[in-house]
């Protein structure tokens, strides 16, 4: 069986957007993670790759970090070829919200952040992808 890549091991062809290493790898309920990135700027696409066809699948868990007391919401959307397939809420509570998507003849993979601009208490908080890989 092949070995799953991960997020950050992919190339973001978006020149605007991106995703960052964090060590901040706890969320507000005790949870641990490995190989955490986060989306730091407020909306727009925060990543976009061409899969090329080449995976089946995609793990991983979108989280708020400990002690996140953002006052407002964030929206994670997965676009696949063009289409929105999944759109998760985020507040400083969200539970940790586990992702599993098939991926199988997919080229096209976006991850759209909506987080509110403003004063610090009325954004939302920071969306942290942690251990999300691709898997053949």
């Amino acid at each position: 069986m092949s070995t799953p890549v991960n997020l950050s091991s992919i190339t973001n062809i978006n020149p605007g957007g991106g995703m960052w290493a964090t060590s901040a790898n706890r969320d507000n309920y005790g949870n641990q993670y490995m190989d955490v990135l986060y989306s730091r700027t407020e909306s727009g696409y925060r990543f976009h790759a061409l899969l090329d066809y080449r995976s089946t699948r995609l793990s991983g868990t979108i989280f708020v970090s400990y002690g996140d007391a953002s006052g407002s919401t964030t929206m994670v959307s997965f676009e696949l070829d063009g289409r929105v397939i999944e759109t998760h809420e985020l507040t400083n509570v969200t539970r940790p919200i586990p992702i599993n998507l098939s991926v199988e003849n997919i080229n096209e993979f976006r991850i759209i952040v909506q987080r509110p601009a403003g004063v610090w208490l009325h954004r939302g908080p920071i969306p942290h992808f942690g251990d999300f890989d691709f898997y053949p």
